[in-house]
Order: C-alpha cells, then sequence, then structure tokens
C-alpha cells in the first residue's frame, strides 16, 4: 500500500531515556513497531513518558533520534508533585491529539488512558491495542496495586468497550475481560521470522537422547525484579529436583535488579545451577533458546507472552500458568496453576522421563508457531487496518 501523507501517534506509557543532548533512546523493537504503522500514514510519532538517562547507559538501547522516530516527552505523575504532574501531562495529551489524523493507543497505560478518553471525546480516528490485563497486573505486583486493581479494571473495561476499533494480542482471555462493541481482533504483537525444518530436527535429536543422568536445561525470559514474573516458583521446583539426583540448569534471561533472585538461589543452594544472563540482545535470545531442553513461563498474570510464543518457534517444550493468553498457545499437560510448585515438579518430572513427550511437544509447538511469523501476522492486521481507513477516510 502506497504511503499517505497522514500523521500517526503512537501513545504508551514507555518509558524511554534521554540524553543530555537531547537525543532519546529506546529498545531496537520500536523501530519495528514504527515500520508496522507505515501501512497507516508516512509519519510516526511516539508519545510517552522520557526519564533521563542513567549514566551507565545499555549497550542495547538504539538511538531513536537517529532512526527517524519523533518522541514527545509527558512527564511520570506516579511520582511527587502528582497532581502538578498529571494536570501538565493531560495538557500535553490534549493538545498533541489534535494534531494527528491517527491515534493509536497502548493499554493498559495511565497516558493511554487519558489519551483514549480524549480521543474519543474530539472523535478521533482512533486504534486500541489491549496487550495486558491491568487487574492481573496490579493485583500480582503490591499491597497499593491491589488497591488501585479494581479502579483501573473498571476504567480500562469501560473505555475499551466504546472503542470503535480494538486489537488484542489474544484470541479469547482479553476479549472476554475488556469486551468491545466495536470492530475488533485478535492478533499477536510477536515478531517472528520464518524458521527451516532444520532447527526441528537438532532439538529432536537432542531431545532424544536426554536422561536423568544428562544437564537437562531450563530457560525463562521475564524481568528480573517483579515479582509476578515468578522465577522463585521454578528455583523451588529445581530444588526440589536436584534431591532426587536431576541436574538442571536455569538460564534466567532478563532486565532489572537480581539481586532478591540471587539471594533465594544461594539461599536454596542452587548458585551453580542459575545462570543469570541479564538482558540481551533480542536476535541472541534465539539462540539461547536453541540451547533450552524446556521453557517455562511461571507468571502469575500475561497477556499472550511473546517469549512462548518465540520458544515454541525453536521448537521448544513450553511450560506455563493457567493465566491469561498461555492456554491459548500451550496444551492442558503443560499448565499448572500459578504459585503451584507441586504441579510444576511433577510437570518437569513427567517431561524429563519422557523423550517421546518431549518431541512430541516439540513437534507441536513448532508447527503452531507458523501462525505466529510476521508475514501471516502483517496481512491479518493490515486487513484491519484497511478497514480502520475505509471507515474513517474512505479508502
Amino acid at each position: 500500500m502506497k504511503l499517505v501523507e497522514r500523521n500517526v501517534l503512537y501513545v504508551h506509557d514507555g518509558p524511554r531515556w534521554v540524553n543530555t543532548s537531547g537525543e532519546y533512546y529506546g529498545f531496537k523493537n520500536y523501530i519495528k513497531i514504527r515500520d508496522r504503522y507505515y501501512y497507516l500514514g508516512q509519519k510516526i510519532s511516539y508519545l510517552m513518558r522520557v526519564n533521563k538517562m542513567p549514566m551507565n547507559i545499555d549497550k542495547k538501547l538504539v538511538n531513536l533520534s537517529n532512526n527517524e522516530i519523533r518522541i514527545i516527552p509527558v512527564p511520570a505523575f506516579n511520582r511527587p508533585k502528582i497532581f502538578y504532574n498529571y494536570l501538565k501531562a493531560k495538557k500535553i495529551i490534549e493538545q498533541c491529539l489534535k494534531n494527528y489524523d491517527v491515534i493509536i493507543v497502548r493499554l493498559p497505560s495511565t497516558i493511554g488512558a487519558i489519551a483514549l478518553k480524549c480521543a474519543l471525546k474530539i472523535n478521533k480516528p482512533i486504534i486500541v491495542e489491549v496487550v495486558a490485563c491491568p487487574w492481573d497486573a496490579l493485583w500480582n505486583y503490591s499491597l497499593l496495586g491491589k488497591l488501585y486493581a479494581p479502579l483501573s479494571f473498571l476504567k480500562h473495561r469501560e473505555l475499551i468497550k466504546i472503542s470503535p476499533f480494538v486489537m488484542y494480542v489474544t484470541t479469547k482471555f482479553l476479549q472476554n475481560r475488556y469486551p468491545s462493541k466495536g470492530a475488533s481482533i485478535g492478533i499477536s504483537d510477536v515478531m517472528l521470522t520464518s524458521t527451516s525444518d532444520e532447527l526441528l530436527d537438532i532439538k529432536t535429536k537432542r531431545l532424544l537422547s536426554l536422561s536423568r543422568n544428562m544437564q537437562i536445561i531450563l530457560c525463562t525470559i521475564a524481568a528480573v525484579d517483579v515479582p509476578y514474573k515468578g522465577q522463585i516458583l521454578v528455583l523451588k521446583a529445581i530444588q526440589f529436583l536436584k534431591k532426587q539426583g536431576y541436574k538442571l540448569q536455569y538460564l534466567i534471561i532478563g532486565g532489572g535488579n537480581n539481586e532478591n533472585l540471587k539471594r533465594v538461589a544461594k539461599k536454596l543452594d542452587l548458585e551453580n545451577e542459575v545462570i543469570f544472563l541479564g538482558m540481551i540482545h533480542h536476535d541472541d535470545v534465539f539462540s539461547y533458546l536453541d540451547k533450552s531442553d524446556i521453557y517455562i513461563q511461571p507468571s502469575f498474570t500475561e497477556g499472550l507472552p511473546r517469549a512462548v510464543v518465540e520458544a515454541m518457534s525453536r521448537a521448544c517444550p513450553c511450560i506455563g500458568t493457567r493465566v491469561g493468553g498461555i492456554p491459548e498457545l500451550l496444551e492442558n499437560e503443560c499448565l499448572f496453576s500459578k504459585g503451584n510448585a507441586k504441579e510444576l515438579i511433577n510437570i518437569l518430572h513427567h517431561f524429563i522421563e519422557n523423550n517421546e513427550l518431549l518431541v512430541e511437544q516439540a513437534k507441536r509447538n513448532f508447527i503452531y508457531s507458523k501462525s505466529f511469523e510476521t508475514s501471516a501476522l502483517n496481512k491479518k492486521r493490515n486487513n484491519f487496518y484497511t478497514q480502520f481507513l475505509n471507515y474513517y477516510f474512505n479508502i
């Protein structure tokens, strides 16, 4: 489709970072997201929170200012001077919306919720992307989160209900929690390239050779300083299985302060079993998934976790909790209740002792992941975008 001179505004909390020279930095995936929205218009801007660049700049961040990405900063209003910052942010958002032809709001997001409410009021062409459940995220975060969860749930539910075009990353879960009266579609925001059958063959040979006398490599991709990601549960399961004579190694990939997890690993005598890889370049994630025998997503809350889809695409047998969109990805025998270490231990034991089951799940996941490849999702997404453009711009 030919690029059109429409201005597109993407709204989300972020945050992004700015250095002393006024250059904005973020993760590489924001460039890929920008490219996706070119179907809607030629000029893409981001409206989000911006923080000062830390002294030890993350080498995985890219200079967004050098990649034709315009950042419009909004002050955070979850800090001191909250009321003043809220009014300031609201004013920036309201003024900004007037200058754009298409608004993309990603929820849950405090800034996004304000923008969505304002955009609906002035009848701006808007697409809402629902990527997670704010109730689950807040409820499993902290005591303060539990207090705010009902209000956030009701606010997001009401706004999504009256939004004319809504994209969900799940096929059922988020649609049931936050239904919309408008046009909607379920489509993951994962970005996968096509993989060859050779990868499946290599993984199959590895899985068939596994035995309890060999080292079994487990992997989880998630932030390490967010308790509801559930890595501690896996550590407890490893401790139990280690006492049963199993040799396990646990690769933990994800950014954030890992001191608490390190303390738990030390307390459970797992310092030699756990490897903290930190936040690594997205392209390098796949090489670690290729080395992994079983992928585990032990989260207490999720939308449709991209990490699970990526693990499936590398022919990994996967285990996950019965939360969010995970049951839409994995079979029932691969699921356990959130926080239930006993169930996780039983599934791991069953997997490790059954090579044929591991291979069966590897093949099943590899084939199923094909439906998430970028080419397939882009076709589905662009059909929805065309429906949106026809409605607002008669195209």
